[in-house]
């Protein structure tokens, strides 16, 4: 995820830390949807949303998680434009 993790240092503005914290979160996200498939992050965050384990988790968590996936989705669609 090396190239990720770049991408939000570069392009969003993270610290390495807050990066590294993004990665965190959406390696714990694919945990509960299937990150390969090509989707729009509503997908993801609704298929997420259906899971009961992650319905268990507090609000910031969950909050988190979904900004992940809102963070790969547009990384992945920058990949594309390139």
């Amino acid at each position: 995820m090396g190239d990720f993790k770049d991408w939000l240092m570069d392009e969003v503005g993270l610290k390495n830390e807050s990066a590294s914290d993004v990665e965190s979160r959406l390696k714990r996200a694919g945990k509960f949807v299937d990150l390969c498939k090509e989707e729009e992050a509503d997908y993801f965050i609704f298929e997420m949303g259906q899971n009961k384990e992650f319905k268990n988790l507090n609000r910031t968590v969950q909050s988190q998680l979904k900004r992940a996936i809102k963070l790969n989705v547009e990384y992945q669609q920058s990949k594309k434009k390139k």
